[in-house]
């Protein structure tokens, strides 16, 4: 029961980050206009081998995740690291740190948060001891300014 919840939640994890990366990248086509078939046929281009448009349907809608092989062709179709695709993990100087941004020993007050491949969003002037409740609220505001899809 519980690795099924793992599973679950690592494929629906996995799907945000696949339709981010298909929807900036602007050799992918929408995915009413032949997103599925695109993948599918750049997937047999590379590989060889092949996969059905109800796969990568699984895929983008987070029924189910794909196994590393096919984490690192995909990412490869869609130009992003791999790393971030499977794992939602960005390189930086010093290796891969969790996209969650983590306090720093040296904290400079801004909080970096990528929330796609080539963009960060810094907030500034961050206290070190946010409470969760500020926090919350912080997060509210930015939610009330999304686009929603």
């Amino acid at each position: 029961m519980a690795l099924e919840f793992v599973k679950r939640a690592r494929a629906r994890e996995f799907a945000e980050r696949f339709r981010r990366a298909c929807d900036d990248s602007p050799s992918v086509p929408a995915k009413h206009e032949g997103r599925y078939v695109f993948i599918v046929k750049q997937f047999a281009e590379r590989t060889g081998d092949t996969i059905s448009t109800e796969t990568v349907r699984k895929w983008h809608e987070g029924e189910t995740a794909p196994r590393q092989e096919k984490i690192s062709v995909l990412a490869e179709i869609l130009g992003v690291p791999a790393v971030w695709l499977q794992m939602g993990l960005v390189q930086n100087g010093s290796g891969s740190t969790p996209v969650q941004q983590k306090v720093e020993e040296d904290w400079d007050g801004t909080i970096r948060v990528p929330i796609r491949p080539g963009t960060v969003i810094r907030i500034a002037n961050v206290p070190a001891d946010l409470t969760q409740a500020e926090a919350k609220r912080l997060a509210n505001i930015i939610l009330a300014h999304a686009v929603v899809d």
